[in-house]
């Protein structure tokens, strides 16, 4: 069976662009054809090269070129920006203006604060802190702060870094100890860390969480929220992700990289959330992932190929008698 591409590109968007992410979509994109952002290709994690392609584009329509793995399954941008091209696109804010369609107005941000936005890492958090005693937690990426300002309000010790310099300062506009900056930001040590939509950002998974590792207490936990790619839809594609998990390649590659889970489950209907200890045996080599590849290939072409049938219909002038379908689903599968 061949693996359907995706439709998305700079002209067809899964998402309704204003003028102003438009515009710094172009921009990306001619800065990658310049050569201004520097692009790598490396192997996947299971050290293998053969790969297939599902997607060119993004869903804003930046390039970004998305494989599959023939032997792990593990889906992954390639080729992509180096570690240092992304920390400067993070850097710079264009990331935030294109993702949140803002430029100086932080408004949008502010706004979490004020409700129960990120309160499910708490919820998720709390009873494993109270049973082993941990008081101090650091949240990695953490954008302003919305996350950990639930932990501050019930007492414990907070900090946070990212690479945002005006979302960190709007953090501690709001009372929270935040740096800007990445892994040169973290001062201490930590009982937990907490990795929120960061980890398939990481160009090496494995050496960053090595560096996390070394300013986690003993006895101490990591949490990271992540994407399920069992839940497949063209809104998942992002240039800034460089990893795409689901929950099997998930825990074989935290298996991997010497993480043991103590807590698993659904976060935000779609996306998914593992607490992990560092495991006394060292890095293991995680479950089988014989079956991923077959697997995750029939629900990518049954997605792409709902979007193509629904692009030609649109270019017939008919679209009104079907019904939106991205494939997206909101399954509540366990890790």
């Amino acid at each position: 069976m061949t693996l359907l591409i995706s439709h998305l590109s700079p002209g067809r968007t899964y998402l309704k662009l204003s003028e102003g992410q438009r515009a710094a979509v172009a921009e990306f994109n001619a800065a990658v054809k310049s050569g201004q952002y520097p692009i790598e290709s490396p192997m996947c994690l299971c050290g293998a090269g053969d790969s297939r392609l599902l997607a060119r584009y993004d869903k804003y329509g930046l390039w970004s070129p998305v494989v599959i793995c023939r032997r792990c399954g593990l889906i992954q941008s390639r080729p992509r920006l180096t570690e240092e091209a992304y920390g400067v696109y993070y850097a710079s804010d264009q990331y935030r203006r294109i993702c949140e369609g803002e430029t100086e107005d932080l408004s949008y941000a502010q706004a979490r604060f004020d409700g129960l936005y990120g309160r499910h890492i708490f919820e998720a958090l709390e009873p494993v802190m109270a049973a082993r005693g941990l008081t101090r937690v650091l949240e990695f990426g953490c954008a302003a702060g919305w996350n950990l300002i639930h932990f501050a309000r019930a007492g414990y010790e907070c900090a946070g870094c990212d690479h945002s310099p005006s979302l960190a300062a709007l953090g501690r506009r709001n009372g929270l100890a935040l740096r800007a900056g990445s892994f040169e930001a973290i001062e201490g040590r930590y009982d937990v860390i907490v990795i929120n939509h960061v980890i398939e950002h990481f160009t090496d998974p494995k050496k960053a969480l090595d560096r996390l590792s070394g300013h986690l207490n003993d006895g101490g936990v990591f949490y990271i929220g992540l994407p399920d790619m069992d839940n497949y839809y063209l809104g998942q594609l992002m240039n800034a992700h460089v990893y795409y998990y689901t929950p099997r390649t998930f825990l074989h590659y935290m298996a991997r990289f010497g993480l043991e889970p103590i807590r698993t489950g659904v976060a935000e209907e779609e996306h998914m959330f593992g607490i992990f200890q560092r495991s006394g045996i060292g890095p293991g080599t995680g479950n089988g992932l014989e079956d991923e590849y077959r697997l995750m290939r029939g629900r990518i072409n049954r997605v792409h190929a709902r979007q193509w049938v629904k692009t030609g219909l649109e270019r017939l002038g008919l679209a009104g008698i079907v019904h939106r379908s991205d494939g997206r689903t909101t399954s509540r599968n366990k890790v």
